[in-house]
């Protein structure tokens, strides 16, 4: 649990009649009755509970939480599940262009494809899929390349 989570269970705790024996908090309602309540008291629509687990994979992985620590928390075992729940924003292209610029760059001054590669494994700790990224990244004219890292 975070530390501002802890802190509101505590605030909680100190509101309540603090028996033990009774419902945590005193609350009655379910977290989905609760939740539709908050939603239409705040006239927000098209949104479930749900996504809420997609912006917190979001944002653990924009704070720069290591892909496989956030699967672990989010209880993802397959990649290809966990991708989904992963949002793209601009934060996101801005990072994907300054990684395209630094390819371009390096490979430019010379730098031996695996040279890159060993750069892109350092930042990435998946050395497999970046030399896949890195040969399909080749093979694409530089100027596609150039327009995309504009983005």
């Amino acid at each position: 649990m975070t530390e501002r989570v802890t802190n509101e269970l505590r605030r909680l705790w100190d509101e309540s009649p603090q028996n033990p024996e009774d419902l945590v908090f005193g609350i009655t309602d379910t977290v989905k009755t609760s939740f539709a309540a908050a939603c239409r008291d705040a006239v927000v629509e098209d949104f479930r509970f749900h996504d809420c687990r997609h912006t917190a994979i979001t944002r653990m992985i924009q704070a720069g939480m290591p892909p496989m620590q956030v699967m672990k928390i989010s209880g993802h075992t397959q990649m290809t599940t966990f991708a989904r729940y992963v949002n793209t924003d601009g934060h996101t292209a801005r990072n994907v262009a300054a990684a395209l610029d630094a390819f371009w760059a390096e490979n430019e001054a010379g730098a031996p494809i695996e040279a890159v590669n060993e750069h892109n494994y350092a930042m990435n700790n998946d050395l497999s899929s970046n030399r896949q990224s890195v040969i399909a990244l080749k093979t694409l004219p530089k100027s596609i390349i150039q327009l995309v890292s504009l983005v």
